[in-house]
């Protein structure tokens, strides 16, 4: 286990909506930004300056809607997107030229996406059940 750290941490995406879900967003007085372009419009994702530290041997547990960036948050500790800013520390070093294959930092999502035949427990566990086993360990 180790102390992770997220400093200053940004991520964005854009992808580009159909008129249609302009319109449902309008209809449902949600905010877009950017300008319509022939019926498109450009829709932005992020997670803006985020601060946070997630100490050594404690639980935590990200809640949010969808779309709020709980699944980004965790790909970008595991190292499989990049952040557009900012800084992920493991114990003090930076993650940035860190395989996400060498973080040994693992993921489940809620439904069941690794292993729709285990409880949840068995897919939390999966990680010990599966891992190479070494000398040390």
């Amino acid at each position: 286990m180790a102390t992770i750290e997220l400093k200053n941490i940004s991520k964005r995406f854009e992808r580009e909506i159909g008129l249609g879900e302009i319109v449902d967003y309008f209809t449902k007085k949600i905010r877009i930004g950017a300008e319509a372009s022939e019926g498109r419009r450009r829709e932005e994702f992020a997670i803006k300056s985020l601060n946070l530290t997630i100490p050594d041997g404690k639980v935590m547990v990200i809640l949010g809607p969808t779309g709020c960036g709980k699944s980004t948050l965790l790909r970008l500790i595991a190292g499989l997107i990049k952040p557009d800013a900012g800084e992920i520390l493991c114990d003090g070093v930076s993650m940035e030229n860190v395989s996400p294959g060498k973080r040994r930092i693992g993921m489940v999502f809620q439904n069941y996406a690794l292993y729709p035949h285990f409880t949840s427990k068995e897919n939390i566990l999966s990680y010990f059940f599966f891992r190479k086993r070494t000398p040390e360990l």
